[in-house]
């Protein structure tokens, strides 16, 4: 980071930092001052520079426009329920403190975001960031002197817990914190472009893109901030396109299961004449992402995960989007569990989440076995699957395996019959499912496959014993696939299992 004092103005540089926080705070940055007076701006795909030409004029603009994106996206309004106050709260994933009240106004402690103390904290800023002196902790550089100390309101990474970041176990230099990367990492918070998720009274998701080109960073986020995103408390992913009403996802894969979608149908695939073709998708959208989970209460000590989704997997999106199907909206979302109780066969929102959530991670790490595995009936518990989830899921299935397996449809019709049968038979014996599940070997599928067919005899329903033989042959041409085939034959079991027993009213 390079400062040049002229006069009473300031010209500034900023390099990529390759931190994820703070390159998402400069070009949120870059955003508050294209609609700051006083300052001349430009982002490249490595820097951004700026100048600041008319400083009195810049000073109040920029405190304008901070304290505009702190009411807009820090702070949601409410009214009680039970006053029916209208009251401005701040959205729990954010880590800034609350201050005193101000005629029953929350206000934030952090002095940037402060009515009272934000000018002074600007003028300090911008007045310290040119000079020699210390090295910053962050961005390496020199700086005349500090205005804060290191911590979570500028970097939600600077934990003190080793195994973590372990930053502020470094005494001594986490208070060398250059005034820039204090005022880039405390306003990330105000910016529109991050995705969350909230599950009150236990923790927040967060989801920042990892791009670290500056330029594309900013055009990827400006696609998704008008179309995809909006500023409710609890989530910020819409229902409906143009329309108010959020998504109330799971957890962290099936928020991005559900943003990947949105992204998809609303600016890949709805541009005006005409599709997208692939190639131009994998240019729009960003598929790298890091996910901060922000613990609920005073305590937090944040961890983070890398997510990547291969172009295969955002492949098979395209593909089911473009023909209309959503796996998210028509499939996962539409999934409910359903737990035998003492007052009967209710719906477990606890489990619903989880297989959501546990299908959405399967699918989007490429982890088909994972996938097919989660299906597996539980005891005194099933899952219901909607006609549409149905379609779905087949194409899905074929899209992800049969497809890249040189298999054709007609493939899948055995399967799928074969599915019916192990649905039948493992009505009167479960085990026999959990058993083909479990085939870890050619030699343990064929003996599930054997005990299958001899249960056949006697079922109350007639089945179609030829399909047995044309997955056996099918197996046979396709032996080292045994083990695709095999999860493919575990989900289709698992489907038609739970329709049996929900036509049948078994609980």
């Amino acid at each position: 980071m390079n400062g040049e004092a002229k006069g009473e103005g300031v010209k500034v540089e900023i390099p990529t930092y390759n931190d994820v926080w703070m390159d998402n705070g400069v070009v949120n940055l870059y955003r508050i001052l294209n609609d700051v007076d006083g300052v001349n701006v430009n982002l490249k795909a490595d820097k951004l520079e700026f100048e600041i030409t008319e400083k009195a004029r810049f000073l109040k603009s920029i405190k304008d426009e901070i304290k505009q994106k702190r009411d807009s996206v820090v702070f949601v309004t409410e009214k009680d329920d039970k006053t029916g106050e209208i009251r401005n709260i701040k959205k729990d994933f954010v880590l800034l403190q609350y201050g005193k009240k101000v005629r029953g106004k929350n206000v934030l402690k952090e002095k940037i975001y402060s009515d009272s103390e934000i000018l002074e904290r600007l003028e300090q800023i911008f007045e310290k960031i040119v000079g020699e002196g210390s090295s910053c902790i962050l961005c390496g550089r020199t700086y005349l002197s500090g205005v804060d100390k290191l911590k979570q309101a500028v970097y939600p990474l600077a934990t003190k817990i080793r195994s973590l970041s372990g930053v502020r176990t470094l005494k001594e230099q986490y208070t060398e914190l250059c005034p820039l990367c204090y005022l880039i990492g405390s306003l990330e918070w105000c910016d529109e472009g991050i995705i969350y998720r909230v599950f009150p009274t236990s923790h927040s998701l967060v989801f920042i893109p990892n791009i670290y080109d500056f330029k594309k960073l900013n055009e990827s986020k400006s696609k998704w901030i008008d179309t995809v995103l909006t500023g409710e408390r609890f989530s910020n992913i819409r229902i409906s396109k143009g329309e108010e009403g959020v998504e109330r996802t799971s957890g962290e894969y099936n928020t991005l299961l559900c943003f990947f979608e949105k992204f998809l149908r609303w600016i890949c695939l709805e541009e005006e004449g005409g599709w997208m073709t692939f190639e131009s998708v994998k240019k729009e959208v960003c598929r790298d992402w890091t996910c901060m989970e922000v613990p609920w209460g005073a305590v937090k000590n944040i961890k983070f995960e890398n997510i990547s989704v291969a172009d295969d997997i955002l492949g098979i999106m395209y593909e089911l989007v473009k023909d209309d199907k959503h796996i998210y909206e028509n499939f996962v979302k539409q999934l409910l569990y359903l737990r035998k109780t003492p007052k009967g066969t209710q719906i477990d929102n606890a489990g619903t989440y989880e297989i959501r959530e546990d299908l959405s991670r399967y699918f989007l790490m490429d982890n088909f076995s994972g996938f097919s595995h989660s299906l597996i009936p539980r005891k005194k518990s099933r899952i219901i699957f909607s006609k549409e989830a149905r379609e779905v899921l087949e194409d899905l299935i074929y899209l992800w395996r049969l497809k890249k397996m040189g298999l054709e449809k007609e493939d899948l019709e055995t399967i799928r019959s074969v599915g019916n049968i192990v649905a039948e038979t493992s009505s009167k014996s479960i085990g026999l499912l959990y058993r083909l599940d479990k085939a870890r070997t050619p030699n343990e599928f064929w003996n599930s496959l054997r005990e299958i067919s001899r249960k056949m005899i006697g079922l109350e329903k007639p089945v179609k014993a030829k399909s047995l033989d044309s997955l056996i042959q099918l197996v046979k041409e396709h032996e080292g696939d045994w083990e695709e085939i095999r999860n493919i034959l575990v989900v289709y079991s698992c489907m038609y299992y739970y329709i049996k027993n929900f036509e049948r009213g078994e609980k």
